[in-house]
């Protein structure tokens, strides 16, 4: 939420991530932002601003609790936690032909 008396001001944004031992991990997302009044709003109303962040290709190396960290001008305001879990593959069930034969001859 971005309070009335940061609009029209640039703000930096980092997003990093962390680790369960706190540990900072290698993601680091950057940007910035400039917010002003929408005219629904009230003087001196907050407004909302929705973000996404692609991240495609990444990997995390082990199951575990993670938190994705959200820095604005340098200030961290929100963490975002996430649990990786790590499964093993599912063979394909065998197929059958209709009727319930296996298509093999005996």
């Amino acid at each position: 939420m971005v309070p009335s008396r940061a609009y029209l001001e640039d703000h930096s944004i980092t997003v990093g991530m962390i680790d369960a031992d706190n540990n900072t991990l290698p993601l680091r997302i950057e940007g910035n932002l400039r917010v002003g009044a929408s005219p629904n709003l009230r003087p001196g109303d907050p407004t909302i601003v929705p973000m996404d962040f692609p991240l495609n290709g990444m990997t995390i190396e082990h199951a575990g609790d993670y938190w994705f960290v959200l820095y604005i001008d340098g200030h961290e305001k929100a963490r975002y936690g996430i649990r990786a879990l790590q499964v093993g593959s599912v063979p394909p069930a065998p197929s059958e032909a209709p009727g319930g034969e296996s298509g093999e001859e005996e």
